[in-house]
């Protein structure tokens, strides 16, 4: 048979909400921080463990885009040099700066319970709940069984837009002319690397003669990091890469998954070919695998590379971003990353945050309403976070006044967010 029918059944609802928010990773936090703290009642559902996301089950360093925020960014890097737990670039200052990830854990959980947010981990969003084309929240599945969550906001910061996918949101994926997606990095964590790189052609250069040594054969990425943790010794390396990979599709991504172990035993291998690496042992493959591109949901502006190549500054401006466009090579054969125009600051407004034709629902991180240029540009955790952190405080906002999200004044809400320090253009 191709399909089962399932049974009847009453899903209970298992909490009712003002804001829910969907995935604790770095654009999950601003926003369960932001919205508790404007004094909605907030719950955060986590498919893993920890808060963190990307930061911490993905291993991924550094905090890109961070320098030029307020807010919860600024909260964030500063509790963590009090805890000496933060580490900038001696070389390039503000470059690699980069976090202690289990500082980071605790961190966030302290967070959480100091701003009330109610947080519930092990939990994987199955479906939305849609109610005259408005979401009204989620249904979830956990070691509890299967349960509702009803909310008068829910703020997607899942990463794929799941939410927005399953409530029937338009979205696309990948590049315009083929549908293809950036390649895949599994992080992977050394002990004993002391090692300063001085630039990605730096470490190619000695991987190319170490593969040779060893009698294996070289992968393609070009542009290898080994990245400083705040301790001695400590390194997260972003090198490997799986290509042509949809990873909102499982079967794929459990592949990509096997695929990048066996590139990091092999590139840990290499690395202890190279003198200055020679003392490096590989002590963690990342848990989570880092996923640069998938869905972009279709909202009230698409910001594009023009947005970007123009600087361009709109009145709902939540977020001003700087980082370059980093598209890493589609497929192995194309080489190095694709050649982009210089960007100059530019604003992600509100209205990217707002689905088309959905109400009840915002998006914050990389599932936002954006171009695949300029989707490989705001996709870094800064900026994520930043906009986590305006769309809490809409959808408090929201939940208070009883407004669709498309409602929310976007201009006020800029204002609100300049006056608390947040945006500092």
């Amino acid at each position: 048979m191709s399909h089962i029918i399932e049974r009847e059944r009453k899903t209970p609802v298992i909490a009712d909400v003002d804001v829910l928010v969907a995935g604790g990773g770095p654009a999950g936090i601003g926003a369960a921080l932001s919205a508790a703290r404007a004094g909605a009642r907030t719950l955060l559902v986590e498919r893993y463990g920890c808060l963190g996301g990307m930061w911490t089950t993905g291993l991924l360093n550094p905090l890109f885009d961070h320098a030029n925020k307020g807010g919860i960014v600024r909260e964030l890097v500063a509790a963590l040099k009090a805890r000496d737990a933060w580490r900038d670039d001696p070389i390039r200052p503000g470059f690699l700066t980069t976090f202690d990830i289990e500082a980071m854990k605790a961190l966030l959980d302290d967070l959480a319970e100091q701003a009330g947010v109610d947080l519930v981990f092990h939990t994987w969003v199955a479906d939305a709940i849609v109610e005259d084309n408005a979401v009204r929240g989620v249904l979830v599945e956990n070691k509890s069984g299967r349960g509702a969550i009803r909310a008068k906001v829910v703020v997607d910061c899942t990463g794929d837009g799941d939410v927005a996918a399953r409530a029937g949101a338009a979205f696309e994926k990948g590049r315009p002319e083929d549908g293809l997606m950036q390649p895949l990095t599994l992080m992977f964590r050394l002990s004993g690397a002391q090692f300063l790189q001085r630039d990605s052609s730096h470490l190619h250069r000695l991987m190319q003669k170490a593969a040779k040594d060893a009698g294996v054969e070289l992968p393609p990425f070009r542009r290898p990091w080994v990245i400083p943790l705040p301790h001695s010794g400590d390194a997260v390396v972003q090198a490997v890469h799986v290509y042509e990979v949809d990873a909102t599709d499982a079967r794929q991504l459990s592949a990509a998954c096997i695929a990048a172990r066996k590139e990091a035993q092999l590139l840990a291998r290499i690395f202890r070919h190279i003198p200055e690496l020679r003392g490096a042992r590989l002590v963690a493959t990342a848990e989570q695998i880092g996923i640069r591109e998938t869905r972009r949901v279709l909202g009230g502006h698409v910001v594009s590379l023009d947005d970007m190549v123009q600087g361009r500054r709109h009145p709902d401006g939540i977020c001003l971003a700087t980082f370059n466009v980093d598209i890493h090579p589609i497929r192995p054969a194309d080489g190095d990353h694709a050649r982009t125009p210089r960007v100059r600051p530019y604003h992600i407004p509100y209205r990217s945050l707002v689905p088309r034709r959905i109400d009840g629902l915002l998006m914050a991180g990389r599932c936002i309403s954006g171009s695949h240029e300029a989707h490989a540009s705001y996709r870094v955790t800064g900026d994520c976070t930043a906009m986590g952190e305006a769309a809490g405080l809409a959808a408090a906002w929201c939940a208070r006044d009883s407004l669709a999200p498309r409602a929310v004044d976007g201009a006020a809400l800029r204002r609100e967010l300049k006056a608390r320090g947040t945006i500092l253009d």
